[in-house]
């Protein structure tokens, strides 16, 4: 992912990658779009879209997002 992001940057040129890792989006992607069985339902930045709130729409669970090291981490939270 570091390559790509370099070349993109390199080459002035977007970068399109379809991942399922939340976590793993969100320390590369400098724009994010959250897909809810086909549909869009969040585009935006990192910031805009990695909330707990956007999350937990989406995934139909509770989510924390933590930020630690320049970084916005998603935990879910497992029913009781």
């Amino acid at each position: 992912m570091s390559t790509l992001r370099r070349l993109a940057h390199e080459l002035n040129k977007a970068v399109v990658v379809v991942i399922h890792d939340i976590n793993f989006a969100s320390c590369y992607a400098d724009k994010i779009v959250a897909l809810k069985k086909g549909e869009v339902v969040a585009t935006g930045s990192v910031r805009d879209v990695i909330q707990s709130e956007v999350l937990s729409a989406i995934y139909d669970t509770p989510f924390n997002v933590i930020e630690m090291q320049g970084q916005r981490l998603c935990l879910y939270t497992l029913p009781t």
